[in-house]
């Protein structure tokens, strides 16, 4: 049985990843650019329809 992982796997994107930031108002920036950026996905999709192709 596996046991937990001490690390990411090798070639992982996870060690490279950004951090969110943490002082308030540039976290509280980042929150609402992120939000902003999900509803415009989000919105594309639903625009575009679950039958289009690749």
């Amino acid at each position: 049985m596996a046991g937990p992982a001490t690390a990411p796997p090798a070639g992982s994107a996870t060690k490279d990843a950004p951090v969110a930031p943490r002082e308030p108002e540039a976290l509280s920036a980042w929150l609402a650019w992120l939000a902003e950026s999900t509803e415009l996905m989000l919105d594309a999709l639903r625009e575009t329809g679950p039958d289009r192709g690749c």
